[in-house]
This record gives structure tokens, C-alpha cells and sequence, in this order.
């Protein structure tokens, strides 16, 4: 086999890697795979294939096989080139063809394909065939000089070894020769985060003093929470004193007002009972959000009757409720809420009906006791707020300067997943870190700020809503972070257009008060009904004050 008819991507190779083993159907017709998300909530059907969920309901960004048709001519220029990680599921199909061997964690696993292939990755036969691969692309870059998909195949590669300065310097001649090509551009930017991450880390590292250090391991480094009662927080307040501070806040006195009847297991059960959702497991090392992963579906009545049986030493058996879309799978929950006032103005409920977002929360978690989700920032730059009805629930909120310590890890997508451990390394750089930690009683609503990493611990069962919201806090972060995702997803292009738009309305009402969900839900008459005094001006204002 030739150079050419072994690297190059003929329409019959094409494999899916979210597939597992992947797809070896003769001339299968693979589209890039995108995902906008935070966390993901879709707007789908819950029955799905598991392809389907893991495309539309764990919406993020990341390429699969990125051009999908043979070139007609023989013009080196055009030739096609496939991308590490579809290159390396293809390799490891043929070894399993070769050998026949069950691989634990890998054949006998059912972590999704993604984690699976970072598995894979550890292995030592997987790092020589990507130190082969970019040899043998080394030798033909002669040859290929002027193609752009070659660069960005190559960049690739170096990306997954974990050589940033040349991934970086290879994508860029890539995007030199084709400043079109989005998937390029993506890359660019996940590249861009893994390396300036790196760098800021060794230099804060490198900066601190061995005393220094030695002194920080012994401190501890967490602080509280504030805590306030809603009685005496207005809208005004929490918006320039929390939010544009990107500090969190427990507030108190909020959530007894938030539903028409009290939730209860018993009333969930009532009303969502014989509903079906789709329940998620911690997988360690998955490259998830969050380290959680679909293990069934079953219905809610079901879930709900077995969370005192979980055995809560085994992460397989804790089953977690997490991140449940009430609007879309339970509209009759969701129209007994009425929405606080501090997160009521959210500009996703300005766009058009049917945009990514529009109806995705709130959303239920119902959990067993020793459930947690692991560290993760939730998506496109949203602030979020978590009300809790039961139980006790252990949060660490670390502050979005200290990410580049945490290790990032952006394996297929530019959301994070992070490799903390007790590595001494690894050590060293939390013990720089400031966290905010609490544990958020009943009755009680977290507010979260975008961009800070976090993870959360399940003290008893619990029942809490979530939901991510935008407004003039996180506006600017937003669209810089949609505008990297509408690279692949024409969707999150959709948002950003509607959000960028001139007309687009962007002023808050300093007087915003709780809104039935009804209300919420119903933009236009809102418009008309109130008068807005805090614009995009008072909050660039606001901080040229601040620096």
C-alpha cells in the first residue's frame, strides 16, 4: 500500500467513532458531530438509540470524521486526511480483527466510546503508532505542502501526544492555507486552551518559593460561602455585588416559594412517576461531563422506589437522576415553578421559540445518598443556580483563574473534564488553588458564576432543580464561547446570531421581581410590561470603575 492510499480518507474507510468497536459498513458517510453544551439537555425524545443520546442529549463539541467525500481529482491539494482520533479507533478495530483479545476497560467495558479510546491512548502499542503516524506525515509534508488537511490531520496528532507549541504551529499553516475551514479553526482554539493552560500553570508553579509551597500544603485554602436571605437581596444588588463579581452566594428564604406544592418524592412521583428518563453513572476516567455517563433508562416512579437500596461504596450502583429537562420532559412540574427574581431576566427566553436552550431547564436531579458529580464547568460561558428541596449536598467551587491548576483536559471537546489527583505534581498546583465550599442545606439556592470549575457530593438523597442562564453578567463570555462551538454546530450559530443581533434586547429591569413560570415563559408581554434601566453601558461602566 502506498503512502497516498494508506493516509489518505477514501469514502469506503470512513469509520464513527462514537461507535463502538467502530462502524465497518462499506461506504458509511460520517458528518462532523457536534455539540454545543454545558450540560446538555436535549430537546429530543428520550426514546433514542444510544448513538442518538450521545449526539443530541450530551451535546458537545467534537469532531468525528471531518470530510466526507472522495475528491474527484488527483490534485494533491485536495487529498483528505484523517484526524487522530478517528485514525486511532480505526487502527484499534484491526487489532482487535488481529488478535482476538478481550481488552478490560476497553472490550469489556460499557464506559461510551470516547472514554474508551482515552483508554487506549495509555497503552504503549497506541503511543508508538501515533509517534509512526506523524513520521510517516513528517516524511510527506513535501508533498503535501500545500494541502490544508494534511496540517490539520498532523496538528492533530501532536495534539494527542500532548505537544502543543507544534500541534499549534502545524493547525495554524492549516488554517494559512484554508481560513474557511472550521473544523481547523475549532482545533485551533482546543489547542490554544490545552497550551495556554500549561504555560500559565508551569509559571505559576515556577514563581511559587519551596517555602511558599510547603506553607500552602499546609494551609487550607477553602473559604465559606456567603450566605443571604432573600428578604433583604434585592435584584440590583445580587446582579453587581455576586454576579459581575463572579462570586457565588447561598441565598435562604427562597425556595419555599418556588413551587405550587411542595416537592416531595412521593409528589414527583405523583406527577412524573411513569415518565422515562435516562439515569447517568460516575465513570472515573471518562471523558464526560462531569465523569457521568447514560447507564439506563427506566422510569421515574422505578428510579425513585429503588434510591435506598444503592449500595454507596460502588459508583457502577449509584445510579443519578442528573440533569433532567422538566420543560421538555415534564412541562407539568415545570408549570407549578415560579422562577426567582435574581435569574428571571434570562436572555435565552428572548430568542425565538425552538432555539438551543430556550426550553432546556430547569432541570431535575434526584439523587441517592454518596452520588456526586466531578469537577466540571458548565458550557458556553452560562451562570447557573441550583435550588435544593431535600437532602444535603457538599459543593467545591473553584475560581475560573485557578482552571489552568486543575489540569484541563480537553479530549474531544472544548468542555473540560480535569485530571486532579495526588500526584505530587498535581498536588502542588491545587495547593494553589482557592476553593469556596459549603454544604447547601434544604430550602436553600447556590448560585454558581460562570467559568469556575466544580463538583458536587450527594450527603443524603436529595431532590434539586438547576438552571443555566445569560444575561448582562455573562453576555460578553457567551458569545465569545458560542462563537467557538458554531464553528461545528449550526445550532449554537442559530443562538449567536440571535444573541449578536442588533435588535437583540439586552437590557435588565432593576426591579425585577419572581416570575410565575407562565410568565417567564412569555417574553414579549414582559417587554411591554416593565421598564429597563440597566444596560450594556452601566455594566461596562461598572467595570472600568472596577479596574
Amino acid at each position: 500500500m502506498n503512502e497516498r492510499e494508506n493516509d489518505c480518507l477514501e469514502q469506503s474507510e470512513i469509520t464513527f467513532i462514537n461507535q463502538w468497536p467502530p462502524d465497518d459498513v462499506e461506504n458509511s458517510v460520517a458528518t462532523p458531530v457536534s455539540d454545543t453544551n454545558k450540560r446538555k439537555t436535549s430537546e429530543s425524545d428520550e426514546e433514542q438509540t444510544d448513538y442518538d443520546l450521545h449526539n443530541k442529549i450530551n451535546k458537545r463539541p467534537h469532531i468525528s470524521v471531518l470530510h466526507n467525500s472522495r475528491p474527484e481529482s488527483d490534485d494533491e491539494s485536495q487529498q483528505y486526511f484523517l484526524w487522530a482520533l478517528p485514525s486511532i479507533a480505526r487502527w484499534w478495530r484491526t487489532q482487535i480483527a488481529k488478535e482476538n483479545i478481550v481488552y478490560e476497560g476497553v472490550t469489556d467495558s460499557l464506559a461510551v466510546a470516547n472514554t474508551k479510546l482515552k483508554r487506549i491512548l495509555r497503552r504503549s502499542d497506541c503511543r508508538l503508532f501515533i509517534d509512526e503516524t506523524i513520521n510517516r506525515l513528517q516524511i510527506m509534508k513535501q508533498k503535501y505542502k500545500y494541502n490544508a488537511q494534511y496540517y490539520s490531520a498532523l496538528a492533530s496528532f501532536y495534539d494527542l501526544r500532548g505537544d502543543y507549541v507544534e500541534a499549534l504551529r502545524f493547525i495554524d499553516r492549516s488554517i494559512h492555507i484554508d481560513r474557511k475551514a472550521s473544523d481547523a479553526l475549532w482545533l485551533r482554539e482546543k489547542i490554544s486552551r490545552c497550551l495556554s493552560a500549561q504555560t500559565l500553570r508551569e509559571k505559576l508553579l515556577g514563581e511559587t518559593s519551596s517555602i511558599q509551597k510547603l506553607l500552602n500544603s499546609q494551609l487550607d485554602n477553602s473559604l465559606p460561602i456567603e450566605r443571604r436571605s432573600a428578604e433583604g437581596l434585592s435584584f440590583k444588588e445580587f446582579l453587581f455585588k455576586y454576579a459581575l463579581q463572579t462570586k457565588p452566594v447561598i441565598i435562604t428564604g427562597v425556595v419555599c416559594n418556588m413551587t405550587s406544592t411542595p416537592w416531595t418524592f412521593e409528589h414527583i412521583k405523583n406527577v412524573a412517576g411513569d415518565k422515562k428518563a435516562t439515569v447517568k453513572r460516575l465513570i472515573p476516567d471518562s471523558v464526560e461531563w462531569a465523569r457521568l455517563e447514560s447507564a439506563r433508562t427506566i422510569t421515574v416512579k422505578e428510579f425513585i422506589n429503588n434510591i435506598d437500596v444503592a449500595d454507596t461504596t460502588d459508583d457502577n450502583q449509584l445510579l443519578y437522576l442528573f440533569d433532567w429537562s422538566l420543560p421538555i420532559h415534564c412541562p407539568e412540574l415545570a408549570n407549578e415553578l415560579t422562577i426567582p427574581k435574581y435569574f428571571a431576566g434570562d436572555f435565552l427566553q428572548r430568542t425565538q421559540k425552538g432555539t438551543l436552550y430556550h426550553d432546556s431547564w430547569p432541570s431535575l436531579f434526584i439523587a441517592p445518598k454518596g452520588a456526586r458529580s466531578e469537577l466540571h464547568v458548565d458550557a458556553f460561558g452560562s451562570n447557573f443556580w441550583m435550588a435544593l428541596f431535600h437532602g444535603k449536598k457538599r459543593w467545591q467551587i473553584f475560581r475560573r483563574e485557578d482552571l489552568p491548576l486543575l489540569y484541563p483536559s480537553y479530549f474531544d471537546s472544548l468542555d473540560a473534564t480535569f485530571d486532579v489527583n495526588q500526584s505530587n505534581n498535581i498536588q502542588r498546583a491545587f495547593n494553589l488553588c482557592q476553593s469556596r465550599e459549603c454544604i447547601l442545606q434544604p430550602g436553600e439556592l447556590l448560585f454558581v458564576p460562570s467559568g469556575c470549575p466544580h463538583r458536587v457530593e450527594n450527603l443524603e438523597k436529595s431532590i434539586a432543580i438547576s438552571a443555566n442562564f445569560v444575561d448582562l453578567s455573562n453576555y460578553d463570555r457567551v458569545t465569545k464561547e458560542l462563537e467557538y462551538s458554531s464553528m461545528i454546530d449550526n445550532e449554537s450559530k442559530v443562538l449567536l446570531s440571535q444573541l449578536t443581533d442588533v435588535n437583540f434586547f439586552t437590557s435588565m429591569n432593576g426591579q425585577q421581581d419572581d416570575l410565575a413560570w407562565t410568565d417567564f415563559k412569555n417574553w414579549p408581554i414582559l417587554k411591554d410590561s416593565y421598564s429597563f434601566d440597566i444596560t450594556v453601558d452601566n455594566i461596562k461602566n461598572y467595570h472600568l470603575k472596577a479596574n
